[in-house]
């Protein structure tokens, strides 16, 4: 755990930091893992089945990272607190490689647990502290691009300069919006809160680990299996997406042409969402109603 910038004793115990799990002992079903994924979720959180199915997605990018060149944001939003965001990043934090959570962390810790452990970040309540941050905003955007996902920093007593990774899968949940920068290098989830009629189990922590213990496994063994299946993939993206968005989704449509089934038609439908959403900001941001009225296609 990262609290305030420090590395809390379970990091420094006698047991391994961030341990990998033990990969399923047999070859694992994309589309089934998937369906597993999405279930996991909607089981303690209400969302759509659109959104569940954009998360599966990005949950197994973040498995197979190293076949991918760009890294997309997971950004978890609502318009006010109490719609899941907290209980969505610890569920994800049990299914995902390497989870560790950040809570107002400080820059330098951020790019150096980056560096040396290769985690997935995990950060809540981010509207309490991000906007206030440049350094730390800048660092959570250049690990958006391979190429480009390292920050400079000068170390020891002689102050010289060294490279730091920047380069992990990283999930976001915050009220309201990620800055600019940072969202439009996202695919964004907008929860809400649960109305009186809609159902969920209640949330156990002990009971979710023990559900997703199988589920991190099977994605460890699915990412080691399809590894080089992934990096020759070039998936078609719906053209209404700009060239931003459009990167941001590859790696997940990727994963989904891999799966087959439904899953091609489910990860197109979430591509559309985005679109839309796009369009509907920037009417919105010209000032004009978004209602009844179809906004240009955004060009890349």
């Amino acid at each position: 755990m990262v609290s305030g910038g420090k590395i809390t004793a379970e990091a420094t115990g006698p047991t391994p930091f961030l341990p990998d799990p033990s990969p399923w002992d047999t070859p694992i079903d994309s589309c089934e893992l998937l369906d597993e994924v999405a279930g996991l979720i909607r089981r303690y959180v209400v969302l759509s089945t659109e959104s569940a199915n954009t998360i599966a997605l990005w949950v197994l990018h973040a498995w197979a990272l190293s076949a991918f060149d760009i890294s997309p944001i997971l950004c978890i939003t609502s318009p006010t607190k109490r719609c899941g965001k907290t209980t969505l990043l610890e569920i994800l934090s049990y299914i995902l490689p390497r989870a560790i959570s950040a809570s107002n962390a400080t820059p330098a810790s951020v790019f150096r647990i980056l560096d040396k452990f290769s985690p997935v970040l995990l950060i809540d309540e981010a509207d309490t502290f991000l906007n206030r941050r440049a350094e730390l905003r800048g660092i959570i955007n250049s690990g958006h691009r391979r190429s480009s996902a390292f920050v400079i920093r000068t170390v020891g007593e002689e102050h010289g300069p060294r490279q730091f990774s920047t380069w992990g899968a990283k999930a976001i949940a915050l009220i309201d919006r990620l800055p600019s920068t940072l969202e439009d290098r996202s695919i964004v989830i907008e929860l809400r809160r649960r109305a009186a009629s809609e159902i969920i189990a209640p949330f156990r922590s002990a009971e979710c680990r023990a559900a997703a213990e199988p589920i991190k496994r099977k994605a460890f063994r699915w990412a080691k299996d399809h590894l080089v299946v992934l990096r020759a993939i070039d998936p078609k993206i719906p053209d209404e997406l700009n060239d931003r968005a459009k990167d941001n989704w590859r790696p997940l449509v990727s994963i989904a042409v891999l799966a087959g089934g439904e899953w091609p038609r489910r990860a197109r439908s979430g591509c559309t969402g985005t679109s839309q959403r796009i369009r509907r900001d920037q009417w919105r941001a010209i000032g004009r109603p978004s209602e009844g009225v179809s906004p240009p296609l955004p060009k890349g």
